[in-house]
């Protein structure tokens, strides 16, 4: 029996030993290695953050060159769009003038027969032309109370004027793009 009593002490004092020396590893590894495993994952965690942000701030460039390129596009195809509008009713305005100027009606018919057809021409998002001499008095205009008026002090919510900019334009060039 005394075998028996001799090994379980052997076999406590081997736990215990077992037991200290699993203490002396947590210690160790509490103490020593953890700050620097803990050193080793923030620099992990910020080398994947800057990824993250490369990623984000690649994205936003990408963005914001297609916006840029959409509002390229979008511009060049409404400024393609009011030139052939435009062009129609300078073709009208010079057809009525033709017959004008070949007896076939009289002045006053000629006027109110192309102001009556370019008061129909209408585009995406423009609602009506209107025309203007290049002292920057209105000559039509769908609001009849405008025609005569000078517009050549108008402008917009910055303060641009921008009417005496399209007339200047306009004559200079035969054309003219404002954005206003």
């Amino acid at each position: 029996m005394r075998n028996i009593k001799f090994f379980d002490g052997i076999y406590i004092k081997a736990i215990g030993v077992v037991f200290v020396v699993v203490l002396i590893i947590l210690f160790v590894i509490n103490f020593f290695l953890s700050p620097k495993m803990q050193h080793k994952l923030t620099d992990l965690e910020i080398k994947i953050a800057k990824a993250q942000l490369q990623k984000v701030t690649l994205l936003v460039e990408l963005t914001a060159n297609s916006l840029k390129s959409f509002e390229i596009n979008y511009i060049k195809n409404k400024k393609e769009m009011l030139k052939n509008t435009t062009g129609l009713a300078v073709n009208i305005l010079n057809d009525y003038y033709q017959r004008y100027k070949n007896a076939e009606l009289n002045e006053k018919q000629a006027k109110k027969m192309a102001k009556n057809i370019i008061s129909k021409l209408k585009t995406n998002r423009i609602k009506y032309f209107f025309i203007l001499d290049t002292n920057c008095k209105i000559i039509y205009h769908p609001d009849n109370s405008l025609i005569g008026k000078d517009f050549s002090q108008v402008k917009d919510i910055k303060g641009k004027m921008f009417v005496k900019e399209m007339v200047s334009k306009a004559v200079k060039n035969d054309e003219a793009f404002v954005k206003y």
